[in-house]
């Protein structure tokens, strides 16, 4: 029996990079997997509800992040792509330790936690709420990271104003 070792070298080399290339392609396919897993989008609500309540929905959603108000800035939205958060999530987060760290640090893009509220609104689940699987929370998350994108952080907080998720 004679071992062919060029065949055998190309073949662990071929595996090593399907595994980088399934490693690197994942977290924009479970995006787009728990986008394709939702029955519709919210529907985006007039940016201005008054400047009586202007603000409160995002106050009260920790939409500035765990840092506090930016200096100068009144609502902070950062766009957050898949990337982004799994990285985020998966190595910055772990050094953390702790179950309570790592939910914090979850929210570590100015604004996610508004559109996390708006997520959980919109498929009516409650935030607080623990997610029992990742297949259950990847909608959440996936419509969070969309709406980074595509929402601006004034229609996220007029959102949870018109659906009273201001906590007042």
């Amino acid at each position: 029996m004679c071992i062919d070792v060029k065949r055998l070298l190309r073949k662990i080399v071929a595996s090593g990079v399907s595994l980088i290339l399934v490693a690197l392609l994942s977290p924009g396919i479970l995006y787009a997997v728990g986008l394709a897993r939702l029955q519709s989008y919210p529907v985006s609500p007039p940016a201005d509800v008054g400047s009586d309540v202007r603000g409160s929905g995002w106050d009260a959603n920790g939409g500035f992040g765990p840092h506090g108000r930016d200096r100068g800035t009144r609502m902070k939205l950062a766009p957050v792509n898949p990337w982004a958060y799994a990285y985020h999530n998966l190595f910055r987060c772990s050094r953390e330790g702790g179950s309570a760290s790592l939910h914090a640090c979850v929210y570590y893009f100015p604004g996610y936690m508004a559109a996390y509220a708006v997520s959980s609104n919109h498929l009516d689940r409650d935030k607080i709420e623990q997610p029992r699987t990742l297949w259950s929370e990847l909608p959440t998350v996936s419509l969070s990271i969309w709406l980074t994108q595509h929402w601006s952080a004034e229609e996220i907080d007029s959102y949870l104003v018109i659906h009273d998720n201001t906590g007042i």
